[in-house]
């Protein structure tokens, strides 16, 4: 798993830097990843850590989270658009 994690690790700074930038842009425009792909897997881990008896709480509230900015009609932007529901709060 630390391999994974290591491996994964500059491209998820990357993808976590230029979301900061669509944020602090405002443009939400899709650019790299939709909204839409994350709501979909996170429903997947949660569900996943559901069925394998771990605890769940954290992907059921990021589940959660995404299915609100879904719901908003945020899906058809870039993944940054959670922001937006996060600014509701």
């Amino acid at each position: 798993m630390a391999v994974v994690a290591a491996e994964i690790s500059p491209s998820f700074g990357a993808f976590l830097q230029h979301e900061a930038g669509v944020i602090h842009r405002g443009d939400f425009r899709i650019s790299e990843s939709p909204l839409s792909i994350s709501v979909e897997a996170t429903a997947r881990l949660a569900e996943a850590a559901r069925q394998m008896g771990i605890n769940s709480e954290f992907p059921r509230f990021a589940d959660g989270l995404l299915k609100r900015a879904e719901a908003a009609g945020y899906a058809g932007e870039e993944f940054a658009a959670l922001i937006k529901v996060l600014r509701q709060e």
